[in-house]
C-alpha cells in the first residue's frame, strides 16, 4: 500500500509526501524482517542459488512470517528509497545495507553465461547460418538484468571509495589506483562474464537471424541484445585498471567517441519503442544510460545530446523524471560554465562568451577540470515543478564549502 501510495503522489508532483510513503516503506521492510527472524526455525544457511533458475537471486530456507516472498517489493522500495537519499544527501550517501540484500544490487554476484569462453572462440571460427540457440528470451533476460545489477554494484563500491578516488583525481594518491583495482575484482570477473555473453549473443543477433517466429520477436530479442550491449559498454566507463594489466579503462581521447556510440546505440533501442503484443522480454531503463553521459560526458555536445534525448522519451521511473533529470543535467552544465568564466577571468586568459548558442555550440574544445566537475547534488522539491537545488564540486567538497544553489524549473 505504501508503495502505491507512493506511486500515486509521484505522478502527481507531490514529491515530499512520496518521500514519505517511501521512508514509511523502508521502516515496514525492517519490521518484516524483524518478524521473519522471530518464526525462522533452526534451519541451513539460505544457499545462493543462480539467477534465473528460481525466482529469486537469493532465497532462504525455514517458515516465514510473511505468507507470501518479499523480495520483489524490497527491490522497488530498496530502488526508491536509494532515489530520495540520493536527492536529499548527494550521490555519495546511499544506505548500503538495504542495497546489499536487494535483488537489483546482487545479482551480478550469481551470473554465468550461457557457454564457456572457449566455446564461444569455437563458435567464432564456424562459419555458417546462426540460428537462435543462445540470444534467447530467457537468457538475454538473465544477462541484461545482471548488467543492470552490476552497474548499480560498481557505482555502490565508488561511493564506499570515495575517499580514495579523491586521492585519485588530485594526484595525491596514484598507488590508490590498484586499491580500486582490488575492491572491484569481483566486478571485473562478471563483466568477463556479460563480455563471454555479448560474444555468444552476437554470433546470432549481429547477423540476421534465420530463426524468428515473427517480426515482433524479433524487433523484441533485437531490443533486449541492444539493451544489453548498451549496459555492457556504460559498466566498462566505471571500471578501474590495476597499471599493469590489461583492463577495461579507455583513455580519455578515445572517451568523446564512445560517448557518442553509446548515444547512437541509445537513441536505436528508444526508436524501437514497446512491443504491442506478448510475449515481450523485460529490458532495463535507458535513464541511466542517457543520463550517466549527460552528467559527466565528454565533449560537451555528447552531453548536450543525452539531454536532448531524455527530453524526447519523457518517461519516469522512481523518483526520476526525465525532464528533471534534462533539466539537472543543464543546471550542472551551465553551472561548469560560470567555473570556466572565473578562471578565465583569474588567468587573465580572455573573455569567455557565456551562455549564448554559438558559444554552447563551440564548447567541445573546452575542458572541464575533474575537480570542477559535481561531487553532489542535493534537490528540495518545491512543486510539481521546481526546486532549489545545491550544486557542489570537488573542489568545493574538499575545501569543506557547501557549494552554490540555484532555482530549477523543468
Amino acid at each position: 500500500m505504501q508503495t502505491l501510495q507512493y506511486g500515486m503522489r509521484s505522478i502527481q508532483g507531490l514529491h515530499e509526501q512520496a518521500r514519505v510513503h517511501v521512508a514509511a516503506g523502508r521502516n515496514l521492510l525492517g519490521e518484516l524482517d524483524v518478524e521473519d527472524a522471530k518464526h525462522r526455525t533452526q534451519a541451513p544457511l539460505p544457499q545462493p542459488r543462480h539467477f534465473g533458475r528460481s525466482g529469486q537471486a537469493l532465497t532462504s530456507n525455514g517458515p516465514q512470517a510473511t505468507p507470501v516472498s518479499i523480495g520483489p517489493l524490497r527491490a522497488i522500495v530498496t530502488n526508491l528509497d536509494l532515489h530520495a537519499r540520493a536527492l536529499d544527501d548527494g550521490p555519495l550517501s546511499y544506505s548500503m545495507d538495504l542495497a546489499m540484500i536487494s535483488d537489483p544490487y546482487n545479482v551480478w554476484r550469481y551470473y554465468e553465461p550461457p557457454l564457456s569462453a572457449d566455446e564461444v572462440a569455437t563458435a567464432e571460427s564456424t562459419s555458417g547460418p546462426w540460428h537462435l540457440k543462445y540470444a534467447t528470451s530467457e537468457n538475454l533476460l538473465k544477462a541484461n538484468r545482471a548488467a543492470e545489477s552490476l552497474l548499480n554494484g560498481v557505482i555502490l563500491t565508488q561511493i564506499e571509495c570515495a575517499n580514495d578516488i579523491t586521492a585519485l583525481i588530485t594526484d595525491k594518491g596514484p598507488e590508490r589506483l590498484k586499491t580500486l583495482a582490488r575492491y572491484q575484482a569481483p566486478h571485473e570477473r562478471c563483466y568477463t562474464h556479460l563480455s563471454i555473453a555479448l560474444r555468444a549473443f552476437a554470433l546470432e543477433m549481429d547477423p540476421k537471424p534465420t530463426q524468428a517466429s515473427s517480426s515482433e520477436v524479433l524487433q523484441n530479442l533485437t531490443k533486449a541484445f541492444l539493451t544489453f550491449k548498451l549496459y555492457h559498454s556504460i559498466i566498462r566507463l566505471f571500471l578501474f585498471c590495476d597499471p599493469g594489466t590489461t583492463g577495461a579503462k579507455l583513455e580519455d581521447p578515445k572517451m568523446g567517441a564512445y560517448h557518442r556510440n553509446t548515444l547512437d546505440q541509445a537513441e536505436r533501442i528508444l526508436q524501437l519503442g514497446s512491443p504491442r503484443t506478448a510475449p515481450f522480454t523485460p529490458v532495463p531503463s535507458m535513464t541511466q544510460p542517457l543520463f550517466v553521459v549527460a552528467y559527466s560526458g565528454i565533449p560537451q555536445s555528447n552531453r548536450r545530446r543525452a539531454i536532448d534525448l531524455l527530453r524526447r522519451y519523457p518517461r519516469r521511473e522512481g523518483l526520476w523524471d526525465t525532464l528533471f533529470g534534462a533539466a539537472l543535467c543543464e543546471l550542472i552544465m551551465a553551472r561548469e560554465r560560470e567555473i570556466l568564466v572565473e578562471r578565465r577571468r583569474e588567468s587573465g586568459t580572455g573573455a569567455y562568451g557565456g551562455d549564448t548558442a554559438d558559444t554552447r555550440e563551440e564548447d567541445d574544445d573546452e575542458i572541464v577540470e575533474v575537480l570542477d566537475r559535481q561531487y553532489g547534488t542535493r534537490v528540495k522539491f518545491e512543486n510539481e515543478r521546481s526546486a532549489r537545488v545545491t550544486l557542489c564540486t570537488w573542489r568545493e567538497w574538499m575545501a569543506g564549502q557547501p557549494g552554490k544553489v540555484r532555482q530549477l524549473h523543468w
